[in-house]
């Protein structure tokens, strides 16, 4: 990076836009050709919403340097700009290139000639499936509903109907949907389990294990989170809670990282390293493993392992937990969930049956490194401050509206956003943009950078006096973190499970006046917790002792509760074999 360029970003991360822009102009004075300066030129230029001038100076920018073609076309592509990123595409003579050019045909409503490209991508050896991930990673552009249109239309258009990488990037999108019904979304997946079972081949009709229903079980568990991450603290109870001499576990682990959560699971289970099995190795091991019961905890994410369960590798397979929605799967027997994620009537969004454990479905051990909980900003003296530290894929325009109106409704409050997402100065200066034209000032948003440690991330709460979750795609580990922390959280209900993870949280810790149950009654309620100042105090010192005390953090219990319903389904399979 040229060394004038370093003080430009925190500029951008502050969106002071203007500011930035005549800063890189200034040094474009002094170094003209300089490809990296006008790089952030034309950036600035297409953010401060001059986009022929910002255009034109990212297309000289691939001029100056031919490599980076197709990253500059990506930028163009994600300003709106086909018609120029269609140039570069093409000039940059690359398999992102021809993925890049099939989008640009596509939003020029060029379908006939994206069709051809598409067409012939998925016939040319060493294409295809291997590099679909490039193109997602340029469709998405923050944008769910695109992905989503994008990748139907490649399915329609060619031999890449089917495959892994391209369901997989359909699927978690059409999770964080707001346009598709519920009943859609099942179809997607139900359509794509059938499509990875046919890939599979005919499963096994027979299988030797004996049918005593109450012998000791040997279960297998298949995940890419047996380490320091969201999914993998939801994991470890089930390793440190299920009796050992009832149920023999074998964890089959999809990841290099290796951490202290990772040694603890360790203590529990016969480890399995399957990264370089193919998914026929991996039967042929589970087999011979005698495993009775296989449980999924990953589902359509980007490293899950559902080819072994679509060969029907084991005589009982469940999916609980990492994926919030049906895998698809005829294959796949059941799915672990509660009466409030998933109740009645739920049963027409699963291929798979739903067994709802009482409670909650999740069991959740409170950080030992989490600091000591600290009166909020308002109770400092400081302004109202509501706060997300959710992803930044689940903060889409739909929610920005919701959230507008809250701050709007609020005056002085604050907006304090922290995700890994918003290091990068594009995406922090497009959220600020975002929230201006829904009449929300840049000086009402506050940007957390990341933090070093766990602890300090848990520390930040001490700035938020009421979290928002999002919507459709509700947050988990952020919901309870908060509340560990003291913060409570303001949720929206939906129909479908992604969109119900709050409401079965708050309720299992006694705070069902935080769900709300349409977008009018989350602005309403969150803006009316804002005005309580008693309450929010009162529940700053009572949510970490609430948690601990409730169902979520009852570790032996949550071990009873599972086990109990893997026991059910290995009766059910004795007595129908």
């Amino acid at each position: 990076m040229h060394p004038g360029l370093a003080a430009i970003e925190p500029l951008m991360l502050e969106g002071r836009l203007d500011e930035a822009l005549a800063a890189a102009r200034r040094l474009q004075q002094r170094s003209p050709r300089d490809p990296e300066i006008m790089l952030s030129v034309g950036q600035l230029l297409l953010m401060t919403g001059q986009a022929e001038a910002g255009a034109f100076s990212l297309s000289q920018a691939a001029n100056l340097a031919p490599a980076r073609r197709a990253e500059i076309a990506g930028l163009l592509l994600r300003f709106d700009r086909p018609k120029e990123a269609k140039v570069l595409f093409i000039a940059s003579q690359s398999a992102i290139g021809i993925f890049g050019l099939i989008l640009c045909h596509i939003a020029l409503d060029e379908t006939a000639l994206a069709e051809r490209l598409a067409q012939e991508l998925a016939g040319a050896p060493g294409q295809g499936l291997d590099v679909i991930e490039p193109l997602i990673a340029l469709a998405r552009m923050n944008n769910i509903e695109g992905v989503i249109a994008l990748t139907a239309k490649l399915q329609a258009a060619a031999g890449l109907a089917r495959g892994p990488v391209l369901d997989t990037s359909l699927l978690m999108s059409a999770c964080g949907s707001w346009t598709m019904s519920a009943t859609e979304v099942a179809k997607l997946h139900a359509d794509a389990g059938r499509a990875l079972v046919a890939r599979a081949g005919s499963p096994p009709t027979d299988f030797p294990n004996s049918r005593d229903p109450d012998r000791p079980l040997v279960v297998g568990v298949v995940s890419q989170d047996f380490r320091n991450r969201s999914a993998g603290h939801f994991a470890e109870p089930i390793f440190a809670h299920i009796h050992p001499t009832r149920v023999k576990l074998i964890a089959y682990s999809n990841t290099p990282e290796h951490d202290d959560l990772t040694d603890r699971i360790q203590q529990h289970a016969t480890w399995v390293d399957i990264r370089s099995m193919t998914d026929a190795q991996l039967v042929r091991r589970i087999r011979d493993d005698r495993i009775d019961i296989l449980l999924d905890l990953s589902g359509h994410t980007t490293m899950g392992r559902l080819g072994p369960f679509a060969a029907r590798a084991a005589p009982v397979q469940a999916t609980y937990m990492g994926y919030p929605n049906t895998t698809g799967l005829p294959a796949m027997d059941a799915r672990i969930v509660d009466a409030l994620t998933d109740p009645l009537g739920s049963e027409s969004l699963a291929t798979e049956r739903l067994v709802r454990l009482d409670g909650c479905f999740l069991c959740y051990a409170p950080p030992p490194h989490a600091p000591a909980v600290a009166p909020g900003p308002l109770a400092r003296g400081g302004p109202l401050t509501f706060g997300s530290f959710n992803a930044l894929h689940k903060i889409t325009p739909p929610l920005l509206d919701l959230w507008a109106q809250i701050l709007l409704a609020t005056p002085r409050s604050k907006l304090l956003l922290k995700n890994g997402g918003l290091s990068d100065p594009l995406e922090v200066a497009a959220l600020y943009l975002a929230l201006a034209q829904r009449g929300v000032s840049r000086s009402r948003v506050v940007i957390k950078p990341p933090t070093a440690t766990p602890a300090e991330h848990l520390a930040a709460y001490a700035d938020v006096d009421i979290a928002l979750d999002t919507y459709p795609y509700h947050g988990t580990t952020t919901t309870l973190e908060a509340l560990w922390m003291g913060v409570p959280v303001v949720t929206l209900a939906g129909d479908r499970h992604v969109a119900r993870v709050g409401v079965s949280l708050l309720n299992n810790i006694g705070l069902p006046q935080l769900v709300a149950a349409d977008p009018a009654s989350y602005t309403r309620i969150a803006a009316a917790l804002g005005a309580d100042t008693a309450r929010l105090a009162e529940w700053r010192g009572q949510l970490r002792p609430r948690l601990a005390a409730s169902v979520i953090c009852d570790g032996p219990g949550f071990g009873r509760r599972f086990e109990a319903a893997l026991r059910g389904l290995w009766h059910d399979w004795c007595r129908r074999s």
